[in-house]
């Protein structure tokens, strides 16, 4: 039979991921610096344009870039109910270790054993799950039409000849 003793180094864990998944949310955190920097450094080939092609595809980074910043910002905002879980989870977390301190021989079973699996790991998996599908979900189609702006190639220059290009 378990212990609320044999918890303790498990619930001493879930206070620190409670504490640091409210403050990083990795999934979104990841997806959005790995999109910024992507942009940023096509901004970077592309300053200073000299041909029209060039041109289109900085304002289309641009124009992607400045939407991208909304939508972070509102993820920002639907970000907040998830920081308030993970830190009811860490309260969750120390609760559970002070009992499990004082009443360590205490045996549990049922519910309880359950219950402390659900609040030492279960509900982070959780929480990175849906913080997961959130990334995915917002950041999705802005990744995708970045995609297609980085395969857009230049015209050759028959091309540009033939229809009246420079």
């Amino acid at each position: 039979m378990a212990t609320y003793g044999d918890f303790s180094s498990l619930l001493q864990l879930g206070v620190g991921i409670g504490i640091g998944l409210s403050l990083f949310r990795a999934p979104v955190d990841l997806r959005a610096s790995k999109l910024i920097r992507v942009m940023d450094n096509e901004l970077t080939v592309l300053r200073n344009p000299n041909n029209p092609f060039a041109k289109t595809k900085w304002r289309d980074v641009r124009q992607l870039r400045y939407r991208f910043g909304q939508i972070r910002d509102g993820l920002d905002r639907l970000q907040l109910p998830f920081m308030w879980a993970a830190l009811a989870l860490a309260v969750l977390n120390l609760a559970a270790l002070v009992v499990a301190t004082v009443d360590k021989e205490r045996v549990a079973c049922g519910a309880e054993l359950y219950g402390l699996l659900f609040i030492t790991i279960g509900g982070f998996f959780i929480l990175l799950a849906a913080l997961e599908v959130l990334a995915r979900w917002h950041l999705g189609p802005i990744r995708a039409e970045l995609k297609q702006i980085q395969l857009r190639r230049a015209p050759s220059a028959a091309a540009q000849l033939a229809y009246g290009g420079p």
